[in-house]
């Protein structure tokens, strides 16, 4: 018996180490023609853990009630308890809770039936607390099950400590385990600093056992953190790291998240085809595995896109599908999201009928369902279709219902954030209709909120876009200078977060405010009245893109014709003169002209960190950015996006080559310029960045 036990032990770290196959070998070695009807009983539920492993969801259900039924013939208590335990384990990874509750209660009785207090009797008494947590995470009661999951971590620590096995891989692994469940569950309620806290945590503890399963699911969780507080490539690295490691041990669980977390960066870039690409493909690995609620998961991320996309009868079909499922296993949590998207979804279609029969569902959730995320939605839910009705009654109630749910706590921000536009959209509708200044106070007040918003939750992608917003609106109270610097800012946020979709969007629109500045410039001069600039503004318009995110299918920037490049220094006279055409004769006008309107517009020019001035002149714009002691401006005719990215390109090129700088520099004392005009590297630079051939001074 010894020796069996101990290769039970050996197959044991074995699996905690994630070598499933090695320790099959182990246990199938050990099953031989003398083998004990108790020892037959252990190999088995050890061998159902090996097979849940692999994700044989249907084989080790097999197995589990296989297990028990040996367990309850032979008449061994705790041997019931582990096949009970592992069958309750079964059920929760396949998202399937409807008889787990049931067994719980029948595993708590046997426990209670065992008088004798015992480290066998205290092992499973945690292994079934942990189960139990684990379906009350499943189940979407998320307080719950952490309040369990905590419970579970401090008494695990004091059981291996009073046992002196603390060091093992078996209590390693388990102490990994509860802190990755414990950053899952913050991480679903807003607390990312916890969550990257104990996701580290079990980082590390996986590491020390070498499990290269758990590691990488441990990463997963960790780079969905980091994109959380916006450091997307040090996400995605992660994320193809782990991608690369699951391809090589061909485990599809692994492959299957990490796909649909690499899809959710490509959605937040705006890369659609690239998010589609992902999602489906882990949709496709995931349906292979079985887990009918990871399948869930994936198809309302692939429901969403499809809204986004504008496929909305895809997007409904995917979205009632997952309804279907959360309702067949009594998730309600589950439920109320899937009819949130569908209300939305549904006045989106113009299929008012239907939001109403989805409201009606999730009334009655949110009536048996005490949890305040839940409330919301329906409050949110309720307000929009009353702000659908043609009434104006209707709108003050959607309007006072949206006011309370931006005033409460927010639990989830999204929500907070749809309540928010849907409340822009009411105001900005009695703004035009009232033209009163005390409205226009309270949508200003709502933009500085959203911005606070965005910055607690680290969502990049809304602070752009409400800096963006609250440019918009800074036109309507005529002040253009703010604008710009607010839309500088919008798109400095986007690019250096990778956000290209949504910053070539305010590129665009910055150009088209550029373009417009006479007429901006005539509205103030004649104080036109707030209604006309609220028309000018467009207010409304940007708060109906941002709300649906038409940004997604945002078209390609346009390549822009270059014109000239300049360095001047500070005095205003050129140092440097690079002109993009072939027609010489145009240079001395170009360069007089274009010096007068920088040195007119750089006087006046605001001060965004990082970022890039833009300006209008005769037709062509023109980009400046001063570092010290030079002053740099490219000039070109067309959109402005690409030609900023060149432009950045170009000075930090410049600024790095310490052959250009060093002469630069020197030229602000001596006033040499044929030094720098000669210089082959700063030509070499030039042809990289513009990549214009045939360049003539």
């Amino acid at each position: 018996m010894r020796i069996f036990q101990e290769q039970i032990l050996r197959a044991e770290e074995e699996v905690f180490q994630g070598n499933l196959e090695n320790a099959m070998t182990i246990l199938t070695n050990l099953d031989d023609p003398n083998t004990t009807i108790e020892e037959k009983i252990i190999i088995n539920i050890t061998k159902g853990r090996i097979i849940l492993g692999r994700r044989d969801y249907k084989k080790a259900e097999n197995i589990a009630k296989s297990n028990l039924q040996d367990c309850l013939a032979y008449g061994n208590p705790l041997l019931e308890i582990d096949a009970l335990v592992f069958l309750i384990k079964v059920f929760i990874s396949v998202g399937d809770s409807k008889d787990v509750k049931e067994i719980i209660g029948q595993t708590e009785n046997k426990l209670l039936g065992i008088t004798d207090s015992t480290p066998d009797k205290k092992q499973r008494e945690l292994d079934l607390l942990y189960q139990k947590a684990s379906f009350f995470d499943l189940k979407g009661d998320l307080d719950t099950a952490l309040t369990i999951f905590m419970d579970y971590s401090e008494k695990l620590e004091d059981y291996s400590v009073n046992e002196k096995i603390s060091e093992s891989i078996k209590v390693r692994y388990k102490k990994a385990e509860v802190a990755n469940m414990i950053g899952i569950i913050n991480q679903q309620k807003d607390n990312p600093e916890k969550a990257i806290l104990n996701v580290t945590k079990a980082l590390n503890l996986f590491k020390e056992i070498n499990n290269k399963n758990r590691i990488a699911a441990a990463r997963n969780n960790l780079a969905i953190f980091l994109d959380m507080k916006g450091e997307v490539n040090a996400a995605l690295k992660h994320y193809h790291d782990n991608l690369e490691m699951a391809r090589k041990e061909d485990d599809k669980q692994i492959m299957g998240v990490t796909l649909k977390n690499i899809g959710g960066i490509h959605i937040s870039r705006g890369e659609i085809d690239k998010a589609l690409t992902c999602l489906e493909e882990s949709a496709r690995i995931k349906k292979t595995l079985g887990n009918q609620e990871s399948i869930a998961f994936t198809e309302s991320d692939l429901a969403l896109l499809y809204h986004k996309k504008g496929a909305l009868i895809i997007s409904m079909q995917k979205f009632e599908a997952c309804l279907n499922y959360f309702t067949e296993v009594e998730n309600e949590y589950r439920q109320a999201q899937m009819l949130y998207y569908l209300i939305f979804l549904a006045v989106d279609c113009k299929e008012h009928h239907k939001a109403e029969e989805y409201l009606a569902l999730l009334a009655k959730i949110n009536s048996s369902y005490p949890n305040k995320e839940v409330s919301q939605q329906f409050k949110v839910s309720t307000a929009l279709l009353l702000k659908e009705s043609s009434r104006s009654r209707n709108w003050i109630k959607a309007a006072e219902i949206l006011e309370e749910v931006v005033q409460e706590e927010i639990v989830d921000y999204l929500i907070t954030v749809d309540a928010m536009f849907l409340l822009f959209e009411l105001l900005i509708l009695e703004l035009k209709q009232s033209a009163d200044s005390e409205v226009l106070k309270e949508i200003n007040n709502l933009a500085v909120k959203l911005t606070e918003i965005a910055k607690d939750q680290s969502s990049y992608w809304l602070l752009a876009e409400t800096y963006w917003l609250q440019g918009e609106l800074a036109l309507v109270n005529s002040n253009v200078k703010e604008a710009r610097q607010l839309f500088s800012q919008a798109q400095y946020i986007a690019e250096e977060k990778g956000l290209e979709r949504l910053a070539m969007k305010i590129s665009s629109e910055h150009d088209e405010l550029i373009n417009e500045l006479t007429h901006w410039e005539d509205l103030i001069y004649r104080k036109a009245s707030l209604r006309e600039r609220l028309e000018a503004a467009r207010l409304d318009e940007v708060v109906k893109e941002i709300k649906k995110q038409e940004r997604i299918i945002a078209n390609e920037p346009e390549e822009e014709e270059p014109i000239m490049l300049l360095l001047m220094l500070k005095s205003g006279l050129p140092a440097y003169s690079k002109q993009f055409s072939i027609s010489p004769q145009m240079n001395e006008i170009l360069i007089a002209g274009f010096v007068t309107a920088i040195d007119k517009f750089a006087k006046e020019a605001f001060s965004v960190k990082g970022s890039i001035e833009r300006f209008k002149h005769e037709g062509f714009t023109m980009l400046y950015k001063q570092v010290k002691p030079i002053s740099f401006c490219y000039i070109f005719k067309g959109q402005s996006y690409l030609a900023t990215k060149k432009f950045d390109e170009f000075i930090k090129s410049t600024h790095k080559s310490k052959e250009v700088w060093s002469i630069l520099e020197s030229l602000v004392h001596t006033g040499r310029r044929n030094i720098i005009e000669e210089n082959e590297e700063l030509q070499k630079i030039i042809n990289q960045t513009f990549k214009v051939d045939n360049l003539e001074n």
